[in-house]
């Protein structure tokens, strides 16, 4: 994910204007998002164009959500099922409470995380 940013944040479409920046700024900034940190080096809104703002979105969402979780939902989406021990694992990874069935609670945090956005946006 942070080579992918890296790569996407350091061509011309992601800034503003005629303005660059070094490798090492481009690296930390996506290392930054997808991390999320967010420490900056160059200011967001001014610095980078739509394209590149969109970049730092998507990797803070991706990275932010969680790896199990997002991984848990490609399975679901291409149709396959998830093995008892692998449920097992995502269970024991998301300390949620036993009761609720895993699939469901995928589904809910993800939903809750783009409402709370929402209104925060």
């Amino acid at each position: 994910m942070i080579v992918t940013g890296t790569f996407l944040l350091s061509l011309p479409i992601a800034t503003s204007g005629n303005v660059t920046q070094s490798f090492v700024d481009v690296l930390f900034t996506s290392t930054s998002a997808v991390t999320t940190t967010g420490l900056i080096v160059a200011d967001t809104g001014k610095f980078y164009s739509l394209f590149g703002q969109t970049v730092i979105l998507v990797l803070i969402q991706i990275c932010g959500l969680g790896y199990m979780i997002f991984i848990a939902l490609i399975i679901l989406g291409v149709g396959g099922r998830i093995s008892f021990n692998s449920r097992m694992l995502l269970n024991e990874s998301l300390a949620r409470p036993s009761s609720i069935d895993m699939l469901k609670f995928v589904k809910v945090v993800i939903v809750f995380t783009f409402i709370i956005e929402l209104i925060g946006a």
